[in-house]
């Protein structure tokens, strides 16, 4: 039942893509903006189609099943991107991207989107190798220190290590975040700043914070269960928090970089 849903779901999403191709490309003021990123997503989705064949006809074979997951999440970041860009257009670019941020600001940020897609990436291998509970304990695995990096342990294992850079990327990205602050409360270079990005650091810490929790407690949880397996529910979450924490971060690049303020 599961599978013919996610099936459903992913012939209404070529749906939809195919009309914003469509809509983008003969819409003249979206063909600069808007129509790159939508025919980069709709080209990766012919490949998410072939990856979803294989996952099925290869039996879940865990490398497959990862670059399912890795092709979905680019799609997603650049239909994220296009809509970004939609925004600019429909508000009439009034705020956010007049607002430059500095190179080591941008260098940083994107930094954090690679860490963080690359994590993403680590936590499909552990899901797709059934090594979620690999190491039934926690900050140890299996009582070691450093278990090595072979086999489910060795996945696990570098799945904790990228959560560690993961999260020091994500403080780095918060503590830079003053180069966007505005010098007065409400205003940066004649611009209206809007509270929610003066907020956004708290936003990412509350949510790096919750990441945490459910990673610890689905190993701390699950090893207790007499299935030995981690709950459905739990691994959704933290695959949803780590897509939402990507996502703010490829806002924040795409809301503050230089060509931001060339949108038409």
């Amino acid at each position: 039942m599961l599978e013919y849903f996610h099936r459903l779901a992913a012939s209404v999403v070529g749906l939809i893509l195919v009309i914003a191709l469509v809509w983008s490309w003969t819409k003249k003021a979206f063909r600069k903006p808007l129509a790159p990123w939508i025919t980069a997503a709709f080209l990766l989705l012919g490949v998410q189609i072939n990856l979803g064949r294989l996952t099925v006809t290869e039996l879940l074979k865990a490398e497959i099943v990862a670059m399912h997951l890795g092709t979905a999440v680019i799609i997603f970041a650049l239909l994220l991107i296009a809509t970004r860009h939609a925004y600019h257009l429909e508000s009439g670019n009034r705020v956010g991207s007049r607002i430059q941020a500095s190179k080591g600001f941008l260098r940083v940020t994107w930094l954090a989107i690679v860490v963080l897609f690359v994590q993403i990436m680590l936590g499909g291998s552990v899901s797709a190798n059934y090594a979620g509970l690999a190491c039934p304990d926690f900050p140890t695995c299996n009582s070691l220190w450093f278990p090595g990096f072979d086999g489910r342990v060795g996945i696990q294992f570098i799945h904790r290590l990228g959560a560690i850079v993961a999260t020091l990327a994500l403080l780095f990205f918060m503590f830079r975040w003053k180069d966007v602050l505005p010098s007065k409360p409400s205003t940066k270079g004649g611009q209206s700043f809007p509270v929610y990005w003066s907020r956004f650091p708290c936003f990412i810490g509350v949510l790096l914070v919750i990441q945490w929790l459910l990673g610890v407690g689905m190993i701390l949880l699950g090893g207790t269960l007499t299935s030995m397996r981690i709950p459905p529910p739990l691994s959704v979450t933290h695959l949803g928090v780590g897509l939402t924490l990507i996502s703010l971060v490829i806002c924040a690049y795409v809301e503050f970089r230089p060509d931001s303020k060339k949108l038409p």
